[in-house]
């Protein structure tokens, strides 16, 4: 039984701005499991402050394994949230020279704007507004896990802002603007 003055373990803390990418937060797809979830990943340039996050990961570990989690965290199978986009993504030139994390959750989350409005406060926005690209900051709860094998801190979405608008990436294979020229097909000409 926990003492009574057991300070409660926070695991809950909003992120630096990042560039969101694999945005899937409008409809939830299927992981491996045959689990409804959404996701976005989170892309931080190497020069972001993440030590809240960090603490708050350091925590969750902590809260789960207690005495056991420096020996955990060193094992071959153990899964830290926070990856090294130029080890983890080389090939992908909007991880260069980042950290990045993937966060999911089961349910739908909300969103709202950076409050750059009349009221000057954050208003709520539709959730489609969230693009792979755009600028947002993200509440986020880190949890630790011991299941099928495998063993780590994971972190959970809750809800998103979004700051600012940012070069797309990834909406388009081609751009069709650069590989078609205007044409004219006269009506008697047409195939149908």
């Amino acid at each position: 039984m926990a003492a009574a003055n057991t300070k409660p373990t926070n695991t809950s803390v909003i992120s630096p701005v990042a560039t969101a990418s694999y945005v899937q937060l409008s409809a939830p797809k299927l992981d491996q499991y045959g689990n409804s979830k959404y996701d976005v990943s989170l892309i931080f340039p190497k020069s972001s402050d993440l030590k809240a996050m960090k603490a708050a990961a350091e925590a969750a570990g902590k809260a789960k394994f207690g005495d056991k989690w420096e020996i955990t965290r060193k094992k071959t199978n153990f899964r830290w949230p926070f990856r090294d986009g130029d080890l983890d993504k080389p090939e992908d030139e909007a991880y260069k020279n980042s950290i990045f994390m993937n966060t999911s959750t089961t349910k739908p989350i909300g969103a709202c704007d950076a409050g750059n409005n009349p009221s000057g406060k954050p208003q709520n926005i539709d959730i489609s507004e969230i693009y792979s690209g755009c600028k947002v900051r993200a509440h986020l709860n880190f949890s630790a896990y011991q299941k099928d094998g495998g063993i780590g801190v994971g972190v959970y979405i809750n809800a998103v802002q979004k700051v600012a608008d940012g070069e797309p990436l990834g909406m388009m294979a081609v751009n069709p603007e650069n590989v078609f020229e205007a044409i004219e097909i006269p009506d008697d000409e047409m195939p149908f």
